[in-house]
């Protein structure tokens, strides 16, 4: 079984090394070791992985944590070419990594069964991850960079997994409860979480019921109402451009909301986060 060596292909102070690799049923991918971590996951089609002795079926939005002393290899079975992403790293201190980013210490690398851990990311997550590779590559390979790349991952991983753990509804509706709190689509209503939800607002209306017991109305102004609490608190925006920031057509039904979620109005809410003794005020 062949060994890959970090610093055969990669420059000799490169920190990560990272590629786009696409694997055709017609070719051999051989089983190997290596001399370093890294993660790949799949961004096109399927194929079975061969890892530790066990065969797996990956597909799009996979994501694997591959130890040094793991060895695998490829096999597709589909016209179509999987296509991954994969992102080398060797000399990572795992302890000190691990001890002070990594909240459960038996996750991703660190993981101690006996195959590597592997991911289910949501659509909105390989996105993320895509863009985030894009920028990685186009950077110069240090650890700076490294460093901000993994941190950027765990954080994203902790929120859209360790975060939603307990969350008993289907899919599409959590991956539409995560969009709805970006500015361009909760700024245009309940319309756009059920268009994000690729359902009929009807039926989304009644999933939500079921499941957190809310309106698709409710959804939509927490989401505003978190976004208009981050503005008082973090900018200097007039009230008035917070409320068509945030989608409002009427001031009035703004300052109801804002209200009913924070117990004041939005203008002591700002004077009580911008100021050091605003818990006295």
């Amino acid at each position: 079984m062949r060994k890959l060596i970090f610093r055969k292909y990669a420059a000799p102070k490169d920190a990560y090394y990272i590629c786009r690799i696409n694997i055709h049923s017609d070719k051999v991918f051989p089983l190997h070791s290596h001399d370093y971590v890294e993660i790949f996951w799949i961004e096109e089609g399927e194929g079975i992985h061969h890892v530790n002795g066990e065969q797996i079926l990956i597909k799009r939005g996979d994501l694997v944590f591959m130890r040094p002393e793991d060895h695998h290899s490829f096999r597709v079975t589909t016209p179509e070419p999987m296509v991954l992403v994969n992102i080398s790293f060797p000399e990572l201190d795992f302890t000190t990594f691990r001890d002070t980013y990594v909240p459960d210490k038996n996750q991703y690398w660190y993981n101690s069964s006996e195959l590597p851990e592997i991911l289910k990311l949501k659509e909105h997550q390989i996105r993320w991850l895509e863009a985030q590779a894009d920028e990685l590559h186009k950077t110069s390979r240090t650890r700076l960079f490294r460093d901000r790349f993994l941190l950027n991952l765990f954080t994203e991983l902790h929120k859209g997994f360790i975060k939603k753990e307990n969350f008993k509804g289907p899919s599409w509706l959590e991956e539409a409860l995560e969009l709805i709190k970006k500015p361009e689509h909760f700024c245009l209503g309940t319309k756009e979480f059920a268009k994000l939800s690729y359902r009929s607002p009807e039926h989304v209306a009644r999933v939500v019921k079921s499941v957190l017991g809310k309106r698709p109305t409710e959804i939509v102004n927490k989401a505003r109402m978190e976004h208009a609490a981050h503005s008082l608190t973090m900018s200097k925006k007039e009230i008035l451009d917070i409320v068509s920031d945030c989608g409002f057509q009427s001031i009035g039904h703004f300052y109801q909301c804002f209200h009913k979620e924070f117990k004041m109005s939005p203008r002591k809410y700002r004077i009580q986060k911008q100021s050091i003794v605003g818990t006295l005020i």
